[in-house]
């Protein structure tokens, strides 16, 4: 995550500090543990927002609207959402970025279903979106 670190420090990003205990806390209310690549996530962002864009994380209140863990829980309550998949960012139309801790995938996915892989990487879709604004 190391081009999103300086991308956040370069543009003066809105980050939000996360504790260990809180990413502890989240992973237990999920079937699936994070991935390196979500922890670090975390870890260096918590919670990001640049211009209009909020993306899920951590370190925000429980009932907050970009709690991932809150976001999760009512997304995967829909039956066509993907296992092992994490919300993202919201896309806006019912449409939602998610990351899959399995495949390292991001994909946009609907309440219809997966509608396309948007990048193979959380670092390179991070950063594909927050520089295309």
């Amino acid at each position: 995550m190391n081009t999103l670190k300086e991308f956040i420090v370069s543009n003066s990003v809105d980050t939000i500090n996360v504790s260990d205990e809180q990413i502890q806390a989240t992973e237990k209310n999920l079937p699936f543990k994070f991935d390196s690549e979500y922890l670090n996530y975390l870890r260096t962002c918590g919670q990001l927002e640049y211009d209009y864009l909020e993306f899920y994380g951590l370190g925000v209140p429980a009932n907050s609207h970009v709690n991932v863990g809150r976001a999760y829980q009512e997304l995967s309550a829909i039956s066509t959402y993907p296992d092992n998949s994490i919300p993202v960012l919201d896309l806006g139309d019912g449409h939602y970025a998610l990351y899959n801790v399995q495949t390292k995938e991001v994909t946009e996915w609907s309440f219809d279903g997966i509608v396309k892989i948007l990048n193979t990487s959380l670092e390179k879709y991070l950063m594909v979106t927050l520089q295309n604004i």
